[in-house]
């Protein structure tokens, strides 16, 4: 118990100056204001992969309706 007394009268709480208070404050205002990224910043390269992805699925089933109509209008005979 005695280390508990010793450590409670070494260790006092101390109020911080208001001049550092406010510099403090003004710093991660500032930190924060830098910090923060737009949503397309952040995600750019999902949002990339994913349009490539989006644009070559499409190109093939392109290429597949156009194959299966090119065969489809040859099977067809003319009446």
């Amino acid at each position: 118990m005695q280390l508990a007394e010793w450590l409670y009268q070494a260790l006092t709480p101390v109020e911080p100056s208001p001049t550092f208070v406010q510099k403090l404050g003004q710093e991660l205002a500032l930190a924060a204001a830098h910090g923060q990224l737009s949503f397309i910043e952040r995600y750019h390269k999902k949002i990339l992969v994913t349009a490539a992805t989006l644009g070559s699925v499409l190109s093939l089933m392109g290429l597949v309706l156009f194959y299966r109509q090119r065969a489809t209008s040859r099977s067809t005979p003319l009446t």
